[in-house]
């Protein structure tokens, strides 16, 4: 279950990835602040102003999956973002968590992230 689970959100970041690419290959993105995930701004602060009729495919999929990782708890949203979306290293997760603490968190996260996805 959990290896299907981890498939379905590695596709999404590599979607989000892309779609990041897109449109920052366009540049014509004029709101820089929405496009990557950052669980200290406020949802309504990310949506102000934004008439989704004009968003086109790309933008629409970077927003819903900055409103997924915001909706989620701090912890388990970082864990996805480190792990799926923007990996830095490989055991980062070593200096905040023990080994078995780690994957149960990860598998909350990854329950939550589709869940709510």
């Amino acid at each position: 279950m959990i290896d299907t689970c981890e498939c379905k959100i590695k596709d999404i970041a590599l979607k989000y990835k892309k779609d990041l690419s897109i449109c920052m290959k366009n540049d014509n993105f004029n709101n820089e602040d929405l496009m990557l995930f950052d669980s200290a701004h406020e949802v309504q602060k990310r949506f102000i102003n934004i008439n989704n009729d004009k968003l086109a495919e790309e933008k629409r999929e970077i927003l819903r999956i900055n409103f997924v990782l915001s909706s989620m708890d701090r912890k388990r949203a970082m864990i996805i973002w480190n792990e799926y979306f923007f990996p830095v290293e490989k055991f980062w997760w070593m200096r905040d968590y023990t080994r078995s603490t780690f994957y149960r968190i990860r598998k909350k996260a990854i329950e939550e992230f589709l869940c709510i996805y």
